[in-house]
């Protein structure tokens, strides 16, 4: 039997009006920065030695939420980190989804055009957030997965890990690609994004065997889409 490692829930942006998820929206309510809080507070318990640590979002299935998730957590971690740098990267090159919930008016070039060999530098942009920085997805490529394992992708890491305290990365879901488990090579784990009321057992087991497979290491599974305030809070568990 699988358990995960610590499980909260926040509630899910993945439908209806985005600002109402997002913790930097004036509409969204106040149990919203709570959950997120929560989840900052776990983070920073994590058996994580780099100086740099770096997390990787990511779900079964498409539409869970995780990239709700990853906006959340990176403006969170930047907001309660007394000095700390937090660089969030869109590495969903298929569907990108972080300038939805953190516009911006600078130029969108992004990871694609760095991987791509496009822009010499990577266009890493300051958000309205104090400590958060951004590296949109950029454009469009036909082929995602060779920019992901490509040396460039290396060398991205290791540059920001220098500059940065916290990486999160929103990529892919699992089922819709491999790029999600391409990036175990560079962080040091994984959240995994379910949904309550649709995210099924058997496709996050799945999920989480994959990874394991590859040796990578699970923290924890954040169930979006939960009632925050909800008397009992529904616990996730995957079984064989």
């Amino acid at each position: 039997m699988l358990k995960n490692k610590f499980a909260k829930s926040v509630p899910s942006g993945t439908s209806g009006n985005v600002d109402l998820y997002n913790v930097l929206s004036p509409i969204s309510p106040r149990s919203i920065a709570e959950a997120y809080r929560k989840l900052y507070a776990n983070i920073t318990y994590l058996p994580i030695e780099d100086k740099c640590r770096k997390l990787a979002v990511t779900s079964a299935n498409k539409g869970e939420g995780k990239t709700t998730v990853a906006v959340n957590l990176a403006v969170t971690l930047a907001q309660n980190l007394n000095r700390s740098k937090v660089l969030l990267i869109d590495c969903d090159l298929r569907k990108p989804g972080v300038s939805l919930m953190l516009p911006t008016d600078q130029p969108r070039t992004g990871l694609c055009e760095f991987l791509a060999g496009a822009d010499k530098e990577p266009n890493i942009v300051a958000s309205s957030v104090d400590g958060l920085s951004v590296l949109y997805a950029g454009g469009y490529y036909d082929n995602p997965t060779r920019l992901i394992s490509s040396e460039r992708m290396a060398a991205l890491i290791r540059i920001c890990e220098e500059r940065f305290d916290y990486m999160i990365l929103d990529t892919t879901a699992m089922d819709a690609s491999a790029e999600a488990m391409l990036l175990k090579k560079y962080v040091n784990g994984y959240l995994l994004v379910a949904k309550a009321r649709n995210s099924d057992v058997a496709s996050l087991s799945s999920a989480i065997e994959s990874l394991h497979t590859l040796n990578a290491t699970v923290f924890g599974v954040v169930l979006t889409g939960e009632e925050v305030k909800a008397k009992r809070k529904r616990k996730l568990f995957c079984r064989k």
